[in-house]
Formats: structure tokens, C-alpha cells, sequence
């Protein structure tokens, strides 16, 4: 739909997003993604409580809100909400997973994050 833009069409998909200002596609769902861990994990909503399982072992580096990373039997498992997001999760700082408020988490999650908004990888 960008295509249809004036002065637009001629761009390749990178430089159509930089210019009107939109991250690009995998970017939104990540930080979606992560987000609604963000509430999962703080309670600030409650859901099946089988859907995400903290790591209780001890051994967590980084922060005590990592997420248990469980083995998918099936190929179509591991795209499960469930799945994708732990490697994400756990891969972030500590400072930013305890931030108290979910406008924080945000603010710092796309300032983590300002290099690959507009990246294609």
C-alpha cells in the first residue's frame, strides 16, 4: 500500500517506511510481542496461567523474570506465541524487564531497539 504514495513508488521497501516514518513489519510484531509479555509476566492482566512459565532452576543470569524455554516436538509448535518470545524475553536487560510502569518498558524497548526498526534482516 505504500506503493500507492506519491513521489513513493519508485523506492525500495526500506526507504518507503524511513520516509513516512513506520518500523517495519517484524519490528511492530516483536515489540507487540514483547509488550504483552511485559503484562504477562508484571500482572497487569490475567491469563491461562500455563501460557508463559518462569524459570525457577536459580541459574537465571540477567534478570529473575526469564521465561522456560521448552522443547517443541513438532516444527509447527515452535511458532506459538509461547515459543517465539522466549529467546527474545530472556535476551533482554534486567533494567529495562523490572521498569514499574508499561510506558517505560516501551520507551526503553525502542530505544534498545532504535537500529532495527527500519532494518530489513
Amino acid at each position: 500500500a505504500t506503493k500507492y504514495l506519491p513521489g513513493l513508488k519508485n523506492l525500495d521497501y526500506e526507504e518507503r517506511l524511513k520516509r513516512m516514518n513506520l518500523p517495519i513489519m517484524q519490528y511492530r510484531r516483536d515489540r507487540g510481542d514483547m509488550i504483552e509479555v511485559y503484562k504477562y509476566m508484571h500482572g497487569l492482566y490475567s491469563v491461562n496461567q500455563n501460557l508463559l512459565t518462569r524459570d525457577s532452576s536459580g541459574v537465571t543470569r540477567g534478570h529473575n523474570f526469564k521465561l522456560l524455554k521448552r522443547r517443541c516436538r513438532l516444527n509447527v509448535r515452535q511458532y506459538f506465541f509461547s515459543m517465539r518470545v522466549t529467546d527474545t524475553w530472556n535476551k533482554l536487560p534486567a533494567d529495562l524487564v523490572k521498569v514499574s510502569t508499561l510506558d517505560d518498558f516501551k520507551r526503553g524497548l525502542d530505544h534498545l531497539w532504535a537500529a532495527a526498526k527500519f532494518s530489513v534482516k
